[in-house]
């Protein structure tokens, strides 16, 4: 063989060596005891509850505010319900007997599972219209 061809080959086997000798000393071998980042200190939580989503954070705020939101506007040939705030219905009428009104409303409400007293409940007219005045 030539003189360069066995120089090559000593160099390569002296590196071989090397490798060798500083995986076997100087790294540890991975195993299911030691992590893959050695000097992390972050370990996780453990996780008691499920947190609630941003969605269903609103959702509950909507629900204890409008319970009725999906209900609402409700109309009948004597009024409209819809809300004007949390906890607060406007109630417009189209009659003239309040008292009628009102009654219907608390029905509406009790059928609909939520106690009149828990909402502030407002009674007006209908707004004129320009259309009207002609």
């Amino acid at each position: 063989m030539n003189k360069k061809v066995k120089i090559l080959i000593l160099v390569l086997v002296i590196i071989a060596i090397v490798l060798f000798l500083v995986r076997f000393f100087l790294l540890k071998p991975v195993s299911e005891e030691t992590s893959f980042y050695p000097d992390s200190t972050l370990t996780p939580a453990p996780i008691t509850e499920e947190p609630l989503s941003i969605f269903e954070e609103q959702e509950q705020i909507r629900t204890a505010n409008y319970p009725l939101i999906d209900k609402t506007p409700y109309q009948t040939t004597l009024f409209e319900i819809t809300y004007s705030g949390p906890l607060e219905l406007k109630v417009i009428m189209f009659g003239e007997n309040q008292k009628q009104i009102a009654n219907e409303v608390n029905i509406w409400l009790k059928e609909n599972g939520i106690d009149p007293n828990s909402h502030t409940i407002e009674f007006a007219k209908p707004p004129v219209s320009s259309l009207d005045e002609s």
